[in-house]
């Protein structure tokens, strides 16, 4: 995870200097030329920079997902070791049965917003079908 966010901090480093190399640009353009720079001009000139800024923002909020995503395994491994240890500590003997339960009811929760996501894709399928019979 630590190497996830050294990535995002450095890549989102790369992205504040190219955003702020294309602003510098802009206000050299308009200094130099007089005017604001039009599509045209940006794309002959600065295409290339102004990409390579779209895949930065790209890649940036893929690493943010994915830190958020690292951030909350970690927070459920520890919630779910720390339950561990409670329980350890209590001397409380749980039946394997109601553990088993435990996990089918976590993986059924899974499974139901899966469900929904399916649902409504297939619901708009259907509309749009419908729609344009």
């Amino acid at each position: 995870m630590e190497e996830k966010e050294e990535e995002l901090r450095i890549k989102t480093e790369e992205k504040k200097i190219q955003k702020n190399w294309l602003k510098t640009w802009n206000d050299e353009f308009e200094a130099r030329e007089g005017r604001k720079a039009d599509n045209n001009d940006k794309k002959r000139l600065i295409h290339s920079e102004f990409k390579e800024y779209k895949v930065l923002n790209k890649r940036v909020e893929k690493l943010k997902e994915e830190v958020e995503s690292l951030k909350e395994e970690i927070k459920q491994k520890e919630e779910d070791e720390r339950q561990a240890r409670e329980m350890e500590e209590e001397e409380v003997d749980v039946p394997m049965e109601q553990i088993e339960r435990m996990m089918r009811m976590r993986g059924r929760r899974k499974r139901i917003q899966e469900v929904r996501v399916n649902r409504d894709y297939w619901f708009d399928c259907v509309l749009f079908s419908l729609f344009f019979r």
